[in-house]
């Protein structure tokens, strides 16, 4: 089912996440998960967890997820939460080579308690 706008922004405020269905097109998405994964393990720099292939600033490899990245409809949900000059700003890769186990769950700061500082859960609404 697809959302209006207001309602990924709804979902956003009141749960954390939102899924904007269509953003790649059936049609592309099979060439774009084997040319990122191609281009990923290429210039992978390494992990510290094994079957782990980690590339930062992946879109300077592979730019035909830029289009994707910046539709209208999720830069519209973001204008709508950060205002008019929001950018995406962070585009690195971490993937689960084939057959390895997924590991523990991941947050970035403030939300990891495995960081040195961090919000203790549950997260105050404001």
């Amino acid at each position: 089912m697809i959302l209006p706008m207001e309602e990924h922004v709804d979902r956003i405020r009141t749960e954390g996440w939102t899924v904007i269905e269509g953003i790649i097109p059936e049609e592309k998405i099979e060439a774009h998960k084997t040319e990122f994964y191609r281009v990923a393990r290429e210039n992978d720099i390494g992990s510290s967890l094994s079957g782990v292939v980690f590339i930062p600033s992946v879109i300077n490899f592979y730019q035909a997820m830029a289009e994707h990245l910046a539709d209208p409809r999720i830069m519209g949900i973001v204008e709508a939460l950060l205002g008019e000059n929001a950018r995406v700003s962070f585009t690195s890769a971490i993937i689960n080579e084939p057959g390895n186990d997924r590991g523990r769950g991941h947050s970035d700061w403030p939300f990891n308690d495995r960081n040195a500082g961090w919000i203790e859960a549950p997260y105050p609404d404001r």
